[in-house]
């Protein structure tokens, strides 16, 4: 007997459910299994095979259930690259948060400043420095516990981390559940914009992890998996500077491994300290999409949506926003009778939201991965400039408005323009060393029907 919750996607009119990432249909027979996932009450063995493809699709989510692991089941890897004394001290106060009873495994990445760290730590050291991915490969090659954890000497666990996680792997076929990564707050400007815009902070709402979906990955930053899991795939594939979370995630996902985004533990990252150092990192994720959309191909598309959506949206930026406005609501009407016997009114919720999603991909998409042509086009046109603009600036608005306070607006403004600049750097440099372009590319996809048609075990 297990209890779940329901995604916030959920949407239910009768026997019929919208809900998961992305937005699937599902029809029962009965309401009597919807009413228990919606009460968080007990789920029986004998709605399994229903409850496994609502979880599949994210639109159910386990809640943490009494197991027998315990902190001693796990063994933590730490890649350490220490070059100050600054994060010599952060890498010491990492080991002391983590329980004694834990095996703590440090691989010394040919680091050129020394660090002493007492006789509960065993320490690993590369004869050259080959990079977080690879360090975490010579530590997972040591591990014994059933479980692995991997944490970044920047990070600060919270007391019990390990017990409040492992609850989750009550699911045998979870291989990796991830923390939330929230910024520590600092007086800094910069430190204050990364509270409110950090790419290591997916959120507060849990997510079943997926190349494509709400929560496409989770940073290593900090990691809880089973052994078995990341062996499996190999580890780390040790060819990528960055991105090799990213890649192992979805390599977890494609071996039939469920990854979990559970952002009801929180772990505390530090900012970056400069503004280099915050624009570098921007660059080197840039530079890991075009790595990624080498091998994964369509997922690392920076818009992704249907054919009428994308004419839709197109015809309102090149065009007239009335004509796309016209195209959009065509649409609606065709997804009305595609979705027969939904109610209008929530096709109409669900046509608004698809546009409202896709609305978000062209603006980012024009700001950070094709921002150079699209500096062109604005050199050039009057309507380019007008459709930049407004994607620059009512996205940045949006964002600064869920949580004012910290930066000002302007500033706030100026810093994202920054941050997606150097991302979208560091694309275009990945293009150039791989040759290719794929990264830049959008992915349009024909929908299918709609969802499955699945029965209620009463």
């Amino acid at each position: 007997m297990s209890r779940y919750i329901v995604d916030e996607s959920w949407r239910r009119n009768g026997t019929v459910v919208f809900a998961g990432s992305p937005l699937k249909r599902f029809t029962f027979s009965g309401t009597a299994l919807l009413e228990r996932l919606e009460s968080g009450r007990e789920v029986g063995d004998s709605d399994r095979a229903t409850i496994d493809r609502l979880v599949e699709a994210g639109a159910i989510h386990l809640l943490a259930d009494a197991h027998s692991y315990c902190a001693s089941d796990v063994t933590v890897i730490i890649p350490a690259f220490i070059t100050t004394s600054l994060e010599a001290e952060s890498l010491k106060a990492l080991i002391a948060a983590l329980p004694a009873e834990t095996t703590t495994i440090v691989v010394d990445d040919a680091s050129p400043r020394s660090f002493g760290l007492g006789q509960r730590v065993r320490i690993i050291r590369n004869d050259s420095n080959r990079g977080p991915g690879a360090s975490r490969n010579v530590g997972l090659r040591e591990v014994l516990t059933p479980f692995v954890a991997f944490i970044d000497i920047d990070v600060e666990p919270p007391r019990h981390v390990f017990e409040n996680l492992l609850g989750y792997f009550a699911d045998d076929r979870v291989g990796l559940v991830a923390p939330r990564i929230a910024s520590r707050a600092h007086a800094s400007v910069l430190a204050r914009y990364e509270q409110m815009r950090s790419p290591l902070d997916l959120g507060e709402v849990e997510a079943r992890v997926r190349a494509g979906t709400r929560v496409a990955y989770v940073p290593s930053a900090m990691w809880l998996c089973k052994t078995e899991a990341i062996r499996a795939i190999d580890g780390f594939d040790e060819s990528f500077p960055s991105g090799e979370d990213v890649d192992a995630v979805w390599r977890l996902d494609q071996a039939g491994w469920r990854c979990r985004y559970q952002p009801d533990v929180t772990c505390w990252h530090e900012p970056r300290a400069t503004w280099a150092a915050m624009l570098a990192q921007r660059v080197g994720y840039g530079r890991s999409a075009a790595s990624l959309a080498v091998k994964h191909g369509a997922v690392v598309a920076p818009v992704r949506t249907t054919p009428m959506v994308a004419v839709a949206w197109t015809i309102a930026a090149l065009r007239s926003p009335i004509l796309g406005a016209v195209v959009a609501g065509a649409d609606a009407v065709r997804l009305v009778k595609r979705l027969d016997p939904t109610p209008a009114s929530e096709v109409a919720r669900i046509s608004a939201r698809t546009h409202r999603h896709a609305a978000n991909m062209f603006a980012g998409a024009l700001t950070r991965t094709w921002w150079p042509i699209a500096l062109i086009a604005a050199l050039v046109s009057r309507r380019a400039r007008r459709v930049l603009l407004i994607a620059v600036v009512l996205p940045a608005a949006i964002e600064w408005r869920r949580q004012r306070g910290l930066v000002d607006p302007l500033r706030y403004l100026a810093i994202r323009m920054l941050d997606d600049t150097a991302y979208g750097i560091g694309v275009w440099q990945g293009v150039y060393k791989h040759h290719d372009a794929s990264v830049l590319l959008p992915s349009i996809t024909t929908p299918g029907d709609g969802g499955a048609r699945y029965r209620d075990v009463p």
